[in-house]
C-alpha cells in the first residue's frame, strides 16, 4: 500500500502552515511537523477512522483544530484535505467534490 496526497493538499497545508507563522514564527512549523506526523498515523492504521462522507474518512488531529479527509482503496491511501474544523461542512464537501472531479 502507498500513501499519496492530491496536490491541492500542500496548498491546504501551506496556507495553514502562513497563518500560525504570523501568530508565533515557530508555530507554522510545529504545525506542518504535526501534520506529517498525523499522515504517518493514518497511512499506519487507515481503516480505524469512520466514513464520514460518500467514501471519506476523517482523522483529526490533536493540537491543532484541523481535520485531514481521506480514501483508502486496496492499493493506496489518498489525503484529499486538511480542513479546519471551525469551517462550515457544506464548505467540506464542496471542496472534496471538486477535487473527486480534476482527480
Amino acid at each position: 500500500m502507498r500513501l499519496h496526497a492530491l496536490p491541492e493538499v500542500s496548498d491546504d497545508i501551506a496556507e495553514a502552515a502562513n497563518w500560525y507563522r504570523r501568530e508565533r514564527h515557530e508555530l507554522g512549523s510545529e504545525f506542518a511537523d504535526a501534520v506529517y506526523a498525523f499522515l504517518e498515523d493514518i497511512f499506519a492504521t487507515p481503516l480505524t477512522r469512520r466514513l464520514v462522507y460518500k467514501d471519506y474518512r476523517r482523522g483529526f488531529m490533536e493540537r491543532f483544530p484541523y481535520a485531514i479527509y481521506y480514501r483508502v482503496s486496496r492499493d493506496e491511501v489518498v489525503i484529499s484535505l486538511v480542513f479546519h474544523t471551525a469551517r462550515n461542512p457544506a464548505t467540506m464537501r464542496q471542496i472534496l467534490r471538486s477535487r473527486e472531479e480534476s482527480a
